[in-house]
């Protein structure tokens, strides 16, 4: 017997990488809902899975904001209800696949990601480490959003997109580049900073991390 496709819904996901960041359902109205400048017209909101019962009290639980010119609204009309289900229950851990969504391999680790030592109160890289070398060129996407902003003031934010090349050994080293996205020009955060940061490598779980920059 064939099985059924769910109806169409709404994914939130980076262009880049094409993480799944937020799902809607299109019941309601299923000719639209696909309007990013109306999901997400200033930035959309990642937080993080509660998995810590003792929190950081340094910081804020993260709630990191994705500026929309790093996400595009898909409709998934192809998935079928078990897979619409898994992606409502836990929708940071799937990507959108052609006409539907997929989760993510069970057990995969995420990148694990490292701030470089700091110099002149500047932090100006970081490394990105996979589990695994590069079978083939994957595309990344990593943003760093301040934490603890002054009172009254905006965080600021950076946003380097680039890709890894085929064949490398799944360490790579990257400056830390403007929110305008790739070519920008490289843009260093202030040392000892509590900042959030969201990894995203294709095949890989979403990093979101709370850390402190070096000193």
């Amino acid at each position: 017997m064939a099985t059924s496709n769910a109806p169409p819904f709404v994914a939130v996901e980076l262009k880049n990488t094409h993480h799944v960041l937020g799902l809607l359902l299109r019941e309601a109205d299923a000719s639209g809902g696909g309007d990013l400048a109306l999901l997400a017209p200033n930035s959309l909101s990642v937080r993080a899975p509660i998995t810590d019962p003792a929190p950081n009290p340094a910081v804020t639980p993260l709630e990191l904001h994705v500026p929309p010119a790093l996400l595009q609204a898909t409709t998934v009309s192809g998935a079928t209800l078990a897979q619409r289900d898994q992606a409502f229950s836990k929708p940071l851990s799937c990507v959108v696949a052609g006409s539907t969504v997929a989760q993510i391999p069970a057990g995969a680790n995420p990148p694990t990601f490292t701030f470089n030592a700091s110099a002149g109160g500047l932090v100006t890289q970081f490394d990105v480490i996979l589990p695994v070398s590069v079978g083939e060129e994957l595309p990344y996407s990593v943003v760093i959003e301040e934490a603890k902003p002054v009172q009254n003031s905006e965080p600021f934010m950076r946003v380097t997109e680039s890709k890894i090349a085929a064949g490398d050994n799944g360490q790579i080293s990257v400056l830390i580049r403007s929110s305008d996205g790739a070519g920008s020009s490289p843009n260093p955060v202030p040392a000892n900073t509590w900042v959030y940061v969201m990894v995203a490598v294709p095949g890989y779980p979403l990093a979101l991390r709370t850390v402190q920059t070096p000193p």
